[in-house]
């Protein structure tokens, strides 16, 4: 079996790829209008009836923004 690890050496920029942390951050600010950058969010927790916890969307990026 072949294993092949690439880490951190620069083949995604080499290769114009775009995993740039500020293309990522593009993505959600696009598509997620309502997120809040200006305030400190803590996402509610949603009990799910199998015993899972769910999170709003919008206030878990709000969170990391």
């Amino acid at each position: 079996m072949f294993k092949f690890y690439i880490i951190g050496n620069g083949f995604d920029s080499s290769h114009k790829l775009k995993t740039s942390y500020d293309v990522f951050r593009q993505y959600p600010l696009s598509n997620y209008p309502e997120i809040k950058i200006d305030e400190f969010i803590v996402p509610d927790e949603n009990h799910q009836p199998d015993g899972g916890i769910a999170y709003n969307e919008v206030q878990v990026l709000s969170m990391l923004f």
